[in-house]
C-alpha cells in the first residue's frame, strides 16, 4: 500500500507541477525512451490525473506544493519518480531539475539513490561541491538534474533561506517534500511551496506495513532553573514576520542558547546517563542490541559522551574500531579542542557508520 501511495502522490504532484508552471500539459502523458527495448520509439503510459488541474490561485503561482510523506515511507525514490516524468513529458522540453536539501548528508542520500534511475532520467544527475560548481551547473541552458545544499547559495547567512529561493532562482517552481507536517504557524513554507499535495502519516505506513511501528516510553530529567532565570524564558513564539526576521532569529538565537545550557547541565546530564545505563544494561539481560542517544547539542554530544565514559570507563577506546561508544557529530578545525577527538573526515563519519558500529560489541552506543 505504500508504494501505492507514492505512486498515486508523484501523479498528482506531475499535474500540480503543470498547474503551477501555467501549463495546459495533459498529465497523464508519458514519453520516454526504453533502449533496452524499444530503441526507436518512445512507450506511451496512461497514469491518473491530478488533483489541482488549472484552478484559480494555483494555475501559473509557481507554488506546486508539499508532499508530506513520513519518514521511511519512500520519499527518495518519489522524489526520482517525479523528476523522471517530469523529464520525460514531451511539453516540459528538457527542464533543469533541480534538488535542494538543507543537510550535507540528505544531499548525499539522495543523489546516490537517484543514480539508480538513470534509464528513467535519461541522464546522469549531478552534485555541486561548493558554490562555483553550482554557477557552472545552472548556466546549463537546458536540461540537467543538479543536487546541491540550500546554504551553497547563501553562505553567509544562517537563517531566511527559504525567501531568498524565488531571488536565486527567479524562474523557478517550488515543489517541497518533508518527512513531518507543516506547523500552524509556519508561514515560510506555503509561501514558498504552497499547500499540501498529498499526505501519508505515520499511522497509515504503520498500517500499511511500509514503516515499522515506533514504541517510546516517558523519561523525567527535570531542568532546574533558577528563580531569577524564569523571567527570562518566553512564555510563547511571538509570530515571525519577514520585516522582523534578523532581530527574531538573533532573539530565539538566544532563547536556544539559555535553553542548551540548562538542558546540558553537569547535574542533568550525569542524571540522564545514569538513567540510559541502567535501561540499556537491563534490556541487554534478555535482549540483545545497541542504543543510540541523540542530543540537543554538538556541545551536549561530548560532555554526554564524557560523563558515560565516566561511569564505564572501558567502553571509551581512542581509535574507531574499538570501543563501546563513539560520538558522530560534524565539525572544524575552529572548534574546542576537547571536540577534536569526536571530529572526523566524511570517509571517516562513513566508515564508522556502515562498518564500524557493525564489528563494535552489541552492548555498544
Amino acid at each position: 500500500m505504500g508504494a501505492w501511495f507514492g505512486c498515486h502522490a508523484v501523479n498528482k504532484a506531475v499535474a500540480c507541477a503543470f498547474s503551477a508552471c501555467g501549463y495546459t500539459f495533459d498529465p497523464q502523458t508519458l514519453t520516454g525512451r526504453f533502449p533496452k527495448f524499444r530503441d526507436e520509439i518512445g512507450t506511451r503510459v496512461k497514469s491518473p490525473p491530478g488533483s489541482y488541474g488549472n484552478k484559480p490561485g494555483h494555475f501559473g503561482g509557481r507554488r506546486i506544493g508539499v508532499i508530506w510523506h513520513t519518514q521511511g515511507s519512500g520519499k527518495s525514490l518519489l522524489m526520482a519518480f517525479f523528476v523522471g516524468k517530469i523529464i520525460r513529458h514531451p511539453g516540459m522540453k528538457n527542464p533543469t531539475l533541480v534538488v535542494i536539501t538543507d543537510r550535507n548528508d540528505l544531499d548525499d542520500q539522495l543523489f546516490k539513490t537517484f543514480p539508480g534511475c538513470k534509464e528513467l532520467l535519461r541522464q546522469t544527475p549531478q552534485q555541486a561541491r561548493n558554490r562555483q560548481e553550482l554557477r557552472g551547473l545552472l548556466r546549463t541552458p537546458a536540461g540537467g538534474v543538479i543536487f546541491t545544499t540550500i546554504q551553497k547559495f547563501f553562505p553567509e547567512t544562517n537563517d531566511g533561506f527559504a525567501r531568498h529561493l524565488h531571488d536565486a532562482l527567479p524562474n523557478a517552481s517550488f515543489i517541497g517534500f518533508s518527512g513531518t507536517p507543516i506547523e500552524k504557524h509556519d508561514r515560510s513554507t506555503p509561501a514558498i511551496f504552497g499547500d499540501y499535495i498529498d499526505t501519508y502519516d505515520i499511522k497509515r505506513a504503520v498500517e500499511d506495513g511500509a514503516t515499522v511501528p515506533i514504541y517510546h516510553e516517558g523519561r523525567l530529567a527535570k531542568i532546574e532553573l533558577d528563580e531569577e532565570e524564569k523571567p527570562k524564558i518566553d512564555p510563547e513564539f511571538e509570530e515571525i514576520t519577514e520585516g522582523q526576521e534578523e532581530s527574531e532569529k538573533q532573539r530565539l538565537q538566544a532563547k536556544w542558547a539559555r535553553l542548551e545550557a540548562m538542558v546540558g547541565t553537569e547535574k542533568r546530564l550525569d542524571l540522564v546517563a545514569r538513567d540510559l545505563l541502567q535501561h540499556f544494561e537491563s534490556r541487554l539481560e534478555t535482549l540483545e542490541g545497541k542504543g543510540m542517544i541523540v542530543c540537543m547539542s554538538r556541545r551536549i554530544c561530548v560532555d554526554m559522551y564524557n560523563t558515560v565514559t565516566r561511569l564505564r570507563p572501558h567502553w571509551h577506546h581512542p581509535q574507531d574500531d574499538k570501543g563501546s561508544v563513539k560520538v558522530v557529530m560534524s565539525g572544524t578545525i575552529e572548534d574546542s579542542s576537547a571536540w577534536l577527538p569526536h571530529i572526523r573526515s566524511k570517509y571517516a563519519q562513513e566508515t564508522l557508520l556502515k562498518k564500524g558500529f557493525l564489528d563494535l560489541p552489541k552492548t555498544s552506543y
